[in-house]
């Protein structure tokens, strides 16, 4: 479940292997964010996000932040450091959406999942962006 500004999102699984791990995250789009990007931000990340324009680097702030919430959920533990521990690797942002890889590394734990991204505009609210994220099924 997520919640930003009044809204809420659920993320329900009803057809899944057994412990596959999923998340999701919403966030209305803020004028902090960027200033607080330095929290959860890795440098490699950062530095993605400012080779970007101005306007673009405004919503993947808010992208990167939904993908490391949702991959945070999906982890289900405490612990975690946004910036050492989870990982959004790059990804190509087009059309207000994409599909990208994330990661969750600590210790000797580690797990890759999907993240699909999107940003959408609601009536009342403005701008939000959303992520859900899946795990990947491991090869046997």
């Amino acid at each position: 479940m997520s919640h930003s500004k009044g809204i809420v999102a659920a993320l329900l699984l009803t057809e899944a292997e057994a412990g596959i791990s999923i998340g999701c995250d919403i966030q209305v789009l803020v004028e902090k964010m960027p200033r607080i990007a330095h929290k959860f931000l890795s440098t490699a990340e950062m530095n993605f996000i400012l080779q970007h324009s101005k306007a673009v680097q405004f919503d993947l702030f808010h992208a990167f932040w939904t993908a490391k919430e949702s991959l945070y959920k999906a982890y289900g533990l405490k612990e975690l450091d946004f910036s050492d521990h989870i990982r959004v690797h790059d990804f190509e942002w087009s059309d207000n959406r994409t599909e990208a890889t994330g990661s969750i590394q600590r210790g000797d734990f580690q797990q890759h999942f999907t993240l699909l991204i999107e940003k959408m505009n609601l009536p009342e609210t403005g701008e939000l962006m959303h992520t859900v994220c899946m795990q990947k099924r491991q090869l046997k």
